[in-house]
């Protein structure tokens, strides 16, 4: 399946790597392929190394729930499918805090529920700390004399 995406992109065996965009080929592979949840595609020496995750089943299939914030953060990407975003690229979320939600309103104003399907990307934070002691270290001088070095 990748193989053959590739080749579609004109990438095959003896392609120069200079002729090879990995972002553009990674970012391609995404968005032709819904399965795929990550991809990195990397050159290590005359190879062309394509690394990917399998998106599992379960979270495609979400039975008219809402998707909620699994940790704090800064929303990077939104990709929605179906539902209503309530956040959007930029907004700061809390823990538990609703993303999209299920129910969806029409210009008409009817309203109806959908399963609630889309990629949320954030950067997450939080803080360590850690208290610790250092060892105190004093001179001691044994003696007052001092000697005088020609």
């Amino acid at each position: 399946m990748i193989e053959e995406k590739l080749r579609n992109y004109k990438i095959k065996p003896f392609t120069l790597k200079s002729n090879i965009d990995r972002e553009k080929v990674s970012k391609l592979l995404l968005s032709e392929l819904e399965d795929l949840m990550w991809v990195k595609v990397k050159q290590e020496g005359g190879l062309l190394v394509v690394e990917y995750v399998k998106r599992e089943k379960d979270n495609l299939q979400n039975k008219q729930e809402k998707i909620f914030a699994k940790s704090s953060g800064v929303i990077q990407k939104l990709t929605l499918k179906s539902g209503n975003a309530l956040v959007k690229e930029g907004d700061t979320v809390v823990e538990g805090q609703l993303l999209v939600d299920n129910r969806v309103v029409t210009k008409d104003g009817n309203e109806y529920y959908e399963d609630a399907i889309a990629e949320v990307i954030a950067n997450t934070f939080y803080s360590v700390s850690k208290s610790f002691s250092l060892p105190a270290y004093q001179k001691v001088y044994i003696s007052k004399k001092r000697y005088r070095l020609l």
